[in-house]
């Protein structure tokens, strides 16, 4: 689990020309600190290819966000790649269903905000 480093606050009549500096320094091996631990992520990348095993994953965003959908779609049609299988015509499954009756079913709890309908 990472944790965010954030300078704690200082009041206004507290900072100084030198407290200042001190922040600004701060935050400047905060940045460095970061850009170092993405570098030796990148160097076990490249130790495990050379000792013949895999890289670490590199996870996809989570699509329960409306923009994650949004932008996969948007890339699938950029890239020319069809949204189906590959070498088979897309077809309906469920064209050959019928349907007797709607039933709609309220949830038994209330329904979280930021929540959307997937199914």
């Amino acid at each position: 689990m990472k944790k965010k480093l954030v300078a704690p606050y200082i009041a206004e009549a507290e900072r100084t020309p030198a407290v200042l500096k001190v922040l600004a320094w701060g935050e400047d091996l905060v940045a460095l600190i970061h850009r170092l631990v993405e570098h030796a992520g990148h160097m076990k990348d490249e130790v495990a290819v050379l000792r013949g095993e895999k890289k670490r994953p590199t996870f996809k965003p989570s699509r329960m966000h409306e923009e994650a959908g949004k932008t996969s779609e948007s890339n699938r049609q950029q890239q020319g790649k069809p949204a189906g299988r590959l070498g088979s015509p897309a077809r309906s499954k469920t064209g050959q269903l019928k349907i007797d009756c709607e039933q709609v079913i309220q949830p038994a709890e209330s329904i979280p905000s930021g929540s959307r309908f997937k199914g």
